[in-house]
């Protein structure tokens, strides 16, 4: 009778690994072709934590032309290889499907936080507030010389949530995610100009140009007490005085209402076609944002 119980414990045992080294194969092969992709950069597999952020003070002048998918393959990648070192087989198989989606051309969100996974509501807010910042970062600062940072970000935000569903109070991966985050810059003469279109017989502004201004209202909101940008309206030179007061009016007024007092100042400008906000970062000023 006992031999026979071992035998079935034995039988049991062989069958659960057996399952546990199939489903390893499963994603192990993808995850090996991920590694091998010619555009993977990586001399060697690193933890995690040991990741120094790609932007920021002291990081190289030249920048990797790669479009932000890529740089967010590389990171989901890298973490894959890290946690199947830790044999922590169901957090590779996660990160190696996002890389995989996102070598396929399908980008992928952050990762979303369940109440039912973590428990201690102190830190289900903090998540909550950092993908918030996360998603705001990414709108606002993807220009080439923060994607590497974006991508750590996005990456190491999800080891962060998954680290907290497992229950663990010291996440590395949100440090890496902060430090990250603190990397995000804006270079110097930094500009960028939002389209806001009028137009039909009673010259009132067009719908599309909601988005713009929700955009500009947005970066107003989470940048501009930092001191380090201006905001312009531009207006088209060939418009008529009455016309553009009318428009730069509307503009002021829906920034106003919306919490953007900063005095705008208008500029006239022959090569302007339609009128648009400029928000251009100041020359020489130090950059302090800090925490976003």
């Amino acid at each position: 009778m006992r031999k026979h119980v071992r035998n079935k414990i034995s039988l049991l045992s062989v069958m659960v690994i057996g399952l546990s080294l199939g489903a390893c194969d499963h994603y192990s092969n993808d995850l090996a072709a991920l590694k091998t992709t010619d555009s993977y950069q990586s001399a060697s597999v690193q933890h995690v934590t040991d990741i120094a952020p790609a932007a920021g003070p002291g990081a190289s002048s030249v920048i990797d032309p790669a479009p932000f998918s890529e740089h967010l393959a590389r990171e989901y990648t890298r973490l894959a290889l890290s946690e199947q070192e830790a044999y922590d087989y169901r957090a590779a198989k996660y990160y190696t499907a996002k890389a995989k989606s996102l070598r396929s051309g399908k980008m992928v969100a952050p990762a979303m936080m369940k109440a039912d996974d973590i428990k201690d509501q102190g830190i289900l807010s903090e998540l909550q507030e950092a993908r918030k910042q996360l998603v705001g970062a990414m709108h606002h600062y993807n220009i080439p010389e923060n994607r590497g940072s974006l991508a750590r970000a996005q990456s190491h935000f999800d080891c962060w949530v998954d680290q907290a569903a497992e229950g663990k109070e010291d996440s590395q991966c949100r440090s890496v995610f902060e430090t990250s985050m603190a990397a995000l810059q804006f270079p110097e003469g930094y500009v960028k100009s939002i389209p806001i279109l009028f137009g039909g017989a009673d010259g009132q502004m067009a719908s599309v140009s909601y988005k713009g201004m929700k955009e500009v209202i947005g970066f107003w909101k989470q940048y501009g007490q930092s001191g380090l940008f201006d905001l312009t309206i531009l207006a088209p030179a060939s418009f008529s005085p009455e016309t553009v007061d009318s428009q730069v009016a509307s503009i002021r007024s829906i920034l106003k209402y919306n919490g953007v007092f900063e005095p705008v100042e208008v500029q006239l400008g022959e090569t302007v076609q339609e009128p648009a906000i400029q928000i251009r970062k100041k020359d020489s000023v130090s950059e302090e944002l800090g925490s976003i």
